[in-house]
């Protein structure tokens, strides 16, 4: 592993979905951060992330590639309806029901080649919009529900109903009786409450920091969206690499890790959250690289669009959109033959 990555070298495991979490857990320690790096909120930038997960644990199967095909399952299509709308909230439920053959399609697909289907799911809040996940595993034949606050939203009013098990029994109808998911809850997911009663969840430790204005490579910047996206995808890091254990199980080994360096686990590990925010921001300066920069971006073009997006130049906008764009699309079309 180089010394700016964060991805953790797996050549050397005969198993890379079986990872020992001592390991894992030794390279997110190494690769922390005192700050986080922003604008992690913004889809452009954790799509951009989400595939280079995908690629540094070997993954092919990815929902991204359904944009614009006959089979499309329109993951931006989520708590869109009229009632949905007026009452501020949503019940995911009827976006899966509606999408559940599509997804059973692409997980049985996915399946052949032992790999799960992450889809990337929208939460509509009285508080604005929230990021949770789902993680169709074939190995354990679960699909885990990911909230970064772990049990905190479920059954609180706050964000609607957040359980999905009716929408999960609706993608088994089109499921083979081999690969049928049993629906995995939020509270068992991450943090485990069987494993831990102390911990509410990952997202619960970044308090201090969300929302709070620092400055970053010049700039005062305040990441407003909060970090619940970059929160399912540490999460969906860590399972790609530990999918053969339930995410209890892998959640308890890495609190007793921290337990064992003298920390209190939930305050620690927003510190490993900052380091993934940190490898997302070396991808985004890849855009800057001369291969990708076809629209002549600067640095501080590529600050000043993440960072205002609103009042920027409509050119510099278009020029900085573009060339993260045209890095995603080619390596799309490289790793996995499609563009989305």
């Amino acid at each position: 592993m180089t010394k700016d990555s964060y991805p953790l070298e797996q050549s050397e495991y005969k198993d890379i979905r079986n990872i020992p979490v001592e390991d894992i857990f030794k390279s997110l320690v190494d690769n922390r951060s005192n700050i986080f790096y922003p604008w992690t909120s913004i889809s452009t930038v954790s799509d951009l992330h989400l595939l280079y997960i995908l690629l540094d644990n070997k993954i092919k199967c990815n929902i991204l590639q359904y944009e614009g095909e006959e089979n499309e399952i329109n993951i931006n299509d989520q708590c869109e309806s009229k009632e949905e709308r007026e009452s501020a909230m949503c019940d995911n439920n009827v976006w899966l029901k509606k999408n559940a053959e599509k997804i059973a399609k692409k997980y049985t697909k996915c399946s052949k080649n032992k790999e799960p289907l992450y889809i990337p799911m929208s939460v509509k809040t009285k508080m604005g919009w929230h990021a949770n996940s789902l993680l169709l595993n074939p190995y354990r034949n679960e699909v885990e529900h990911f909230e970064p606050h772990g049990a905190k939203f479920g059954g609180s009013g706050i964000a609607g109903n957040v359980n999905w098990k009716e929408g999960v029994k609706d993608i088994n109808k089109y499921l083979d009786k081999k690969l049928k998911l049993k629906y995995i809850p939020p509270n068992e997911v991450c943090p485990p409450q069987k494993y831990f009663k102390r911990f509410t969840g990952y997202q619960s430790s970044e308090d201090d920091d969300e929302d709070k204005p620092q400055i970053f490579e010049g700039v005062v910047i305040t990441e407003i969206g909060g970090y619940c996206k970059m929160w399912n995808l540490f999460q969906l890091d860590l399972r790609l690499k530990t999918l053969k254990r339930s995410s209890g199980e892998v959640f308890n080994d890495m609190i007793k890790l921290f337990d064992e360096e003298g920390g209190k686990g939930e305050g620690q590990m927003i510190e490993l959250m900052r380091g993934l925010s940190k490898y997302t921001w070396q991808q985004l300066i890849n855009s800057l690289k001369p291969k990708f920069n076809k629209n002549n971006v600067t640095r501080d073009e590529l600050i000043a669009y993440l960072d205002d997006r609103k009042g920027l130049d409509k050119d510099v906008s278009s020029r900085v959109w573009g060339n993260i764009y045209d890095m995603t699309q080619e390596i799309l079309k490289k790793k996995f033959g499609k563009v989305f």
